[in-house]
């Protein structure tokens, strides 16, 4: 290898790869802020290209330089570079969801529990484990979201050095020049980006059951998502570039033509790419193959032909200023965002404005923190680094636990506390496992069995998180009717036959359960179905219910519910030709619920909390739950109303019963609010028993 080449190729500083690292940033903080650019969460991709480049031209500089590669100061060196900045923003990030946050949920908690995820470089574990998918509310509303991309460069830096000295060392003993360990990268880039896309688009090795419940998610979307192994192979292509930059100086045409594909192919990631869209999948190529041809159009000595127009352009001053400070403004954006729109709720301007100061704040933390550490201006020693690196991770992280034990205890509030203890306990189908994307029959289910002396029969609750939030009055109901009970719910999968699902793992859900109470040796005596209907049928989840009834239906609120009903009506006829049927109206939402309460730690219940309108309650009411009903009733199944004792005819509806609140969350009920509707399902589940199967 050439010294030379290498300083030219991949070693030297490059003002460009700073305009690179702008560009990535402003796609992300755009994207957060609400602007109109739909791909911009595309932009951590740009910057695990621009770190596998950047990082291996500087090994690749220091093993030319002096023949081998110094693992420790390397890890120092990222150490001062990122766990400082870092430390703040954890501690602000904390000392802010103090302000902003409700002591009551779950918010204040999982602030703390990211905060110490990312302090221990598992920060996208944590979110795969926790939040059901990067795009879901309870993801967005985490001020700390954003760290799962710094867990994973952080993974990479662990892991990278090491496995780069292992392939050298192998070369050298064989004596191949480099080329093994190429090829070795390449082939870990090319299985790194199989595995990606296969589990992107739902294609999952045998034994997947097992492997998710280890690794913490069922959807392999999600585990191609957060996974260091399926994201490898995004920092292997800046890896594998740096590689061939140190023996190739491409000529003026090809800079040329690779900096307008690369600006080309960026600008259709930013504009078409969705958050819809199967994610990473081959999508995740488009920001992938822009940052590399942005790479290879800066390729080249100093003194080479003039660079490419948009490399000149993003070496240019403003782009080069952003891009210095990228790393701070993006640990900053994030938080200010989500507590902005905590804080003004509905308002569009408030994101946008957060996402200003936060470059502010930025622009501060570069140069009070993050440079004079960076550059040694401060504490140079290698003693020192040790130091400021284990006050950055213990610092943070003994807070966060401090943070979460005190919220735990309600802030030694006796009101908040008694709240909290009412909202905390999960449902039964949660403690025992039965809530899983297992289908009945599958050896990956747990036995979600409650047997009982002489029982009569067997009667099944099935259904989304809406039937978990039922599972105790079910018991209750099933043993006072003295039968056997069995659960089987997964959350955010409704069980319904549908013509298309929303994943592959909620089909296998659905259709394997049909199969399993279709094949049962001795038929369920009843069948409960409960499900989050207007969870569905009111959020971002209702469109594709629009062609459940009439493919190509326009997107309306009518044809949404009938796409709802026809579904349901084709769920009942199959499972109903053996078992009766109850199916359970679904319970109003109250999405503020139980944080309105007490919205922040200094203030008393909001205005209208808990309570929804007379008009309201009768449109859900008569556009949902009558068509609902007057569906299962010509199936000869049975309806229980369950949202009938929050909604009192010609009232409002109401979280509270008997003065006490009802929800554990926004969704759905507490355990002991739970507990008022078992003599509603035993008469439901008597009647039914009694009715028989369909005709």
């Amino acid at each position: 290898m050439n010294a030379t080449l290498a300083a030219a190729g991949a070693g030297r500083h490059r003002d460009d790869i700073q305009g690179i690292r702008a560009l990535a940033v402003l796609m992300v903080v755009a994207y957060h802020a609400g602007l109109p650019v739909p791909g911009g969460f595309t932009g951590p991709d740009v910057f695990f290209v621009v770190s596998g480049f950047v990082v291996t031209g500087m090994l690749l500089r220091e093993r030319i330089a002096t023949g081998r590669i110094a693992i420790v100061r390397f890890y120092l060196k990222r150490a001062r570079r990122l766990a400082p900045a870092l430390a703040i923003v954890a501690l602000a990030t904390l000392a802010m969801a103090v302000f902003v946050f409700s002591p009551i949920g779950p918010d204040q908690e999982v602030t703390g529990r990211a905060v110490g995820a990312a302090a221990t470089i598992r920060a996208n574990i944590y979110f795969l484990r926790q939040t059901g998918g990067y795009f879901q509310p309870a993801a967005q509303k985490n001020p700390f979201l954003h760290t799962w991309t710094l867990s994973i460069e952080e993974q990479f830096y662990l892991a990278f050095p090491i496995v780069l000295l292992a392939l050298w060392w192998v070369s050298e003993r064989w004596r191949t020049g480099g080329r093994w360990a190429m090829a070795l990268l390449a082939l870990g880039c090319l299985g790194s980006l199989g595995a990606s896309v296969a589990l992107s688009y739902g294609h999952v090795p045998y034994g997947w059951a097992h492997l998710a419940n280890a690794i913490g998610s069922i959807d392999p979307m999600h585990v191609a998502f957060f996974l260091p192994v399926t994201r490898a192979w995004e920092f292997l292509a800046g890896v594998l570039l740096a590689f061939a930059a140190v023996q190739w100086t491409p000529g003026r045409l090809v800079r040329g033509g690779a900096a307008a594909a690369g600006l080309a192919l960026l600008v259709v990631t930013t504009a078409a790419v969705r958050s819809t869209d199967v994610f990473p999948g081959v999508v995740a190529m488009l920001p992938v193959s822009a940052a590399l041809g942005l790479l290879v159009a800066g390729l080249g000595a100093p003194s080479d032909v003039p660079a490419p127009v948009v490399t000149r352009l993003l070496s240019t001053k403003p782009f080069v200023w952003i891009g210095d400070r990228s790393y701070s403004w993006y640990l900053w954006h994030w938080p200010l965002i989500v507590y902005a729109r905590a804080l003004y709720v509905g308002t569009a301007s408030a994101p946008i404005v957060a996402a200003a100061v936060s470059l502010v704040l930025a622009a501060l933390s570069f140069r009070l923190v993050e440079d004079p550490i960076r550059r040694r201006r401060v504490w140079p020693s290698p003693k020192a680094t040790v130091f400021i690196a284990a006050v950055s991770v213990a610092v943070p992280l003994a807070c966060a636990i401090a943070f979460i034990s005190v919220v735990e205890r309600g802030w030694g509030d006796r009101e908040i506390a008694d709240i909290r203890a009412t909202a905390a306990p999960n449902h039964i189908d949660i403690t025992t496992a039965c809530a899983s994307m297992a289908p009945l029959g599958d050896p990956a289910r747990p036995p979600c069995t409650w047997m009982a002396d002489g029982a009569r029969g067997t009667l099944l609750l099935i259904g989304d998180s809406h039937a978990g939030h039922f599972s105790e009055a079910f018991l209750a109901a099933v043993h006072a009717l003295q039968y056997e009970a069995e659960l089987a719910t997964a959350g955010g999968c409704p069980f319904l036959q549908r013509p298309a699902y929303q994943s592959e793992p909620c089909r296998e859900f659905v259709e394997g359960s049909v199969a399993a109470i279709a094949h049962r040796a001795r038929p369920y005596d009843a069948i409960v179905v409960s499900n989050a209907t207007l969870g569905y049928l009111d959020g971002p989840l209702a469109p594709p219910f629009a062609s459940d009834a009439s493919p190509g239906a326009p997107v309306t609120r009518p044809a949404e519910i009938a796409g709802w009903v026809a579904s349901l009506r084709r769920t009942i006829q199959a499972i109903g030709r053996r078992s009766p049927v109850v199916v359970v109206g679904d319970v109003p939402q109250f999405y503020q619920m139980p944080q309105c309460l007490r919205p922040t730690l200094f203030t008393g219940p909001s205005r209208g909390c808990g309570v929804q309108t007379p008009a309201w309650a009768a449109a859900w009411r008569t556009d949902v739950v009558t068509e609902e009903r007057a569906a299962v009733l010509s199936l000869g199944a049975t309806y229980l109303d369950a949202g009938a004792k929050l909604c009192p005819p010609g009232q409002g509806c109401s979280a509270f019963l008997d003065g006490r609140a009802a929800y554990r969350d926004g969704g759905h009920l507490n355990v002991s609010a739970t507990m008022t509707f078992a003599p509603d399902f035993q008469a439901a589940l008597a009647a039914a028993i009694a009715r028989g199967v369909m005709p």
